[in-house]
């Protein structure tokens, strides 16, 4: 498994031992997309919070 992620990175690599651009783009797309998850926990976690405002007023 080592070997292949050597491969992997090599192939990523310019000739200036700066990753490439596709790497770069995989890294932005995780990013977006942890992001999204995170915003969407905690849109759930405030509407969970509201309900429970409302269903102890109702109360």
């Amino acid at each position: 498994m080592f070997i292949t992620k050597a491969r992997l990175l090599a192939r990523l690599r310019r000739d200036d031992g700066v990753l490439s651009s596709e790497y770069s783009v995989l890294v932005l797309v995780g990013l977006v997309f942890v992001g999204a998850l995170l915003l969407i926990a905690r849109s759930e976690a405030v509407h969970t919070h509201l309900n429970n405002l409302i269903l102890k007023e109702l109360s």
